[in-house]
């Protein structure tokens, strides 16, 4: 549904629609490529086909009065209770670990600009009155797609560090779609209950996440996408400036995360029966790492996603190898039966470094390790 946008005063995170549209607590609200998530309420006091947006969101969203804006539904979003923030100083005269304990002395001063926000891992919030920008580096409990929201008051783990900045980087993503794809053994809690969810859920949940935390950077960053069984296939879009077929992407838009989803699901289909060759999908894998790191310099992540299990083809340990300092195997252990020690010896091989992935939670963990491990490269 499009809405007409107002501007509103800090509203705790809420935005607030006439009596007569109906949504369930939480909408995704849109424009251009900004997306935000907000707590939503009905007021008598809206006119009619309008959105009253929170001030904050408003400045995350750059719109003008009275502009249109995209609303639809989204899943509900859990109260955080364990917040660590980063902060950065904007101000070059002023280093980052003073503006640390300044925070530090004087947390509750910052109560009204977070109080309320619905956030994710890697978002930036920027508080220019003090020349600092807020960085979201880990949150607990999360929804599926990786949001929670402040409930400043409720925040029993609350974590400041100084930051540190990530270099953009590229990814090179290769995933194991096989039959061993379609085992349900990573966990979610909704509620209190637990759940289990497909590796191959699992997997686009992550990626989405990370995705989107690195449009939330705005820096240059390239994406291949590969996935593999006894096979493999590539993932392919068109250049913007020559509109050529190409194996690698742009990390610019939203609408990237869409084309990888529908790509991911359409070939889960092909390789569901099959057997894994992990080989085919890591020496694929290095070789579009080697080109996006020559079309703009930045290290390069391949990020390996399996659960270790492999049928066809050599050792993968033998496959991960690089050869070259820019350019490094990270290896994402996928499920709770997955073979960890396996998937460590392939990232020790191709020089990075591995994570075992079983709980939907460990999703900001998992994005925080590998942005760190990209900012010693």
């Amino acid at each position: 549904m499009n809405l007409q946008a107002i501007m509103g005063r800090n509203q705790q995170g809420i935005c607030f629609v006439s009596k007569s549209v109906s949504f369930s607590d939480y909408v995704t609200i849109s424009s251009k490529h900004q997306i935000v998530i907000s707590e939503i309420r009905k007021s008598e006091k809206v006119p009619e086909g309008s959105i009253v947006i929170d001030s904050r969101l408003w400045f995350s969203l750059d719109i003008s009065q009275d502009k249109l804006v995209s609303v639809k539904n989204h899943e509900a979003v859990p109260k955080i209770h364990t917040l660590t923030l980063i902060a950065t100083s904007v101000n070059p005269e002023i280093p980052h670990h003073e503006v640390v304990e300044e925070m530090r002395n004087r947390i509750d001063d910052f109560k009204d600009d977070l109080h309320g926000l619905v956030v994710r891992v890697g978002q930036k919030i920027p508080v220019p009155r003090v020349d600092v920008e807020i960085t979201i580096s880990e949150i607990a409990p999360i929804s599926s797609d990786g949001y929670a929201q402040i409930d400043w008051d409720n925040v029993f783990k609350f974590v400041i560090s100084p930051g540190s900045v990530c270099p953009p980087f590229n990814l090179s993503c290769v995933i194991d779609c096989g039959a061993s794809s379609h085992k349900k053994d990573i966990f979610q809690v909704i509620d209190g209950v637990s759940n289990l969810v497909s590796r191959f859920d699992a997997v686009t949940t992550l990626i989405v996440n990370l995705l989107e935390t690195i449009l939330i950077q705005k820096d240059s960053h390239l994406l291949s996408m590969i996935c593999f069984s006894s096979h493999l296939d590539i993932m392919h879009t068109f250049d913007s400036i020559t509109g050529a077929e190409t194996a690698v992407s742009s990390i610019e838009s939203p609408d990237i995360i869409e084309i990888v989803k529908e790509w991911f699901y359409e070939k889960l289909e092909v390789h569901r029966t099959e057997p894994s060759n992990p080989c085919i999908g890591l020496e694929k894998g290095i070789d579009l790492a080697k080109i996006q790191h020559k079309m703009n310099n930045h290290p390069t992540i391949v990020l390996f996603f399996s659960s270790g299990s492999y049928s066809e083809g050599r050792n993968p340990v033998f496959c991960s190898q690089t050869n070259h300092n820019r350019i490094s195997v990270c290896t994402i252990g996928i499920g709770e039966h997955a073979d960890q020690e396996l998937l460590q010896g392939i990232a020790e091989s191709g020089k990075g470094v591995h994570q075992d992935y079983v709980n939907l939670e460990q999703i900001p963990k998992i994005i925080s390790k590998i942005k760190e491990f990209i900012s010693g490269i």
